[in-house]
């Protein structure tokens, strides 16, 4: 999942990729000009969900989230990202449609973003 996301964005973005959430953490506090979030929730459902919620309550980390997941917890996401998160996907899914949903969310004024690990190469946003 991850080298399709890097070759998707990688012409406008740099990809920064953590394969858990702890690690996802330690990117957003040492690299301050992440702009987008992309969770691709496999395993560590809990986990994710409670880095999510934290993203989304931090005035420092708050950054635009979109979420990748199986359609078998896309129901169960839904209920529990309502208003936490700026688009969710089912796999698989649209390429396509992910990358208008990341140049929706980095179009968003820095003070209108709800809540990924994109950093932008050409601008900082």
């Amino acid at each position: 999942m991850n080298h399709v996301i890097s070759t998707l964005v990688s012409d406008e973005y740099q990809v920064l990729i953590s394969d858990n959430v702890f690690y996802g953490m330690h990117l957003l506090k040492n690299q301050p000009e992440i702009v987008l979030v992309i969770i691709d929730i496999d395993f560590q459902l809990k986990e994710s969900l409670e880095f999510i919620r934290h993203i989304d309550s931090s005035k420092v980390y708050k950054k635009p989230c979109i979420v990748l997941s199986d359609k078998k917890i896309k129901a169960e996401l839904n209920n529990s990202l309502d208003g936490l998160i700026h688009d969710h996907f089912s796999k698989p899914f649209d390429p396509m449609e992910v990358s208008n949903s990341i140049k929706r969310a980095n179009s968003l004024k820095k003070t209108e973003r709800p809540q990924a690990d994109l950093k932008s190469r050409s601008k900082n946003l």
